[in-house]
């Protein structure tokens, strides 16, 4: 599992379309704003957006082959845990980049 910290409206990239940004963290959790397209399944290449609120140790599936965890909240930032295919890059989005 790949870990990465994140501030609010700093993005996390996983693959070519996948963006996942936190848009409030406090003690008792996170709120997560992905979208992009859908890897694998079903509805693989199909473009979505949505928010999900998540706890520290609770996560969630983008589709088959992507999961994303809550591994730590940190007071200003939020360590998130993805679970995806070695192929698959994981990395930070930084403004300007």
């Amino acid at each position: 599992m790949k870990q990465i910290t994140r501030e609010i409206d700093q993005t996390l990239l996983i693959g070519d379309s996948l963006a996942i940004s936190p848009t409030d963290i406090d003690r008792n959790g996170v709120r997560l704003a992905i979208r992009g397209r859908h890897i694998g399944g079903p509805h693989d290449g199909e473009t979505f957006s949505s928010a999900q609120e998540l706890a520290k140790g609770a996560s969630m599936k983008l589709g088959p082959l992507v999961t994303v965890v809550v591994v730590d909240l940190l007071g200003d930032a939020v360590r998130l845990g993805v679970l995806a295919p070695a192929t698959m890059s994981v990395r930070r989005k930084e403004t300007g980049k």
